[in-house]
């Protein structure tokens, strides 16, 4: 993987995951799926029909584990799998050169050696656990342990949603699109955004100092 012309060697191993969304439990292995190209087949039995089956909810797990968002933008209390008030918890492992590395995060769990999950009426007890090696990298928060998390991964949530989930996130051929959404996309992509925001601010200080004449 390649990034503002730096090599990233990284590779996703496995993802977990109890009471998250449409599924129960979930484990995908994907050191069998390492070589090549991946399909994803889903049908739902329910309508004899592929959609609902639950393929997209695959990446919306990926997603959660590693930024402890929704792809969809819905709140933690969705992320739980329906007529569940005990919570979920999600976990994602991926190797960087010869480290492996480990995010964690829970809803209705308590932490000791292993995570047990908190049978009562209300979620109680959650968290964000970021190992490497099997060793702690958390910080005091879980804000503060979420941007170490992101600068391992070197990707923020909308570069990674706008080069993994390129034809989820956007619509319509890139080739084909107005100049303004072919900027922003190239914008998100690379994670330009900041220039946008410093010239905003730079024309709203203008604007101040026009009113103060």
């Amino acid at each position: 993987i390649y990034q503002s012309g730096k090599r990233i060697e990284m590779e996703l191993i496995e993802i977990y995951g109890e009471d998250i969304y449409s599924f129960e439990k979930f484990h995908l292995d994907y050191t069998n799926y390492n070589q090549g190209t991946t399909g994803i087949i889903g049908k739902n039995l329910d309508m004899n029909d592929p959609n609902g089956a639950g393929k997209s909810t695959i990446l919306r797990v990926l997603v959660y584990g590693l930024y402890g968002k929704d792809l969809e933008g819905v709140p933690t209390n969705e992320v739980t799998r329906i007529g569940v008030k005990t919570g979920f918890l999600v976990r994602v492992v991926f190797r960087d050169n010869k480290d492996i590395y480990t995010i964690t995060r829970w809803e209705g769990y308590k932490k000791d050696a292993e995570f047990t999950r908190v049978n009562e009426s209300k979620i109680k007890g959650s968290g964000l656990e970021f190992l490497m090696n099997g060793m702690s990298l958390n910080s005091d928060t879980k804000t503060k342990t979420q941007k170490i998390i992101e600068n391992k991964l070197n990707m923020s949530l909308d570069v990674f949603l706008n080069s993994s989930l390129t034809q989820q996130n956007r619509k319509g051929s890139f080739l084909q699109a107005n100049d303004t959404d072919k900027k922003d996309f190239l914008s998100d992509l690379l994670d330009l955004n900041f220039y946008d925001k410093a010239f905003q601010l730079i024309k709203d200080d203008i604007k101040e100092l026009d009113l103060k004449k």
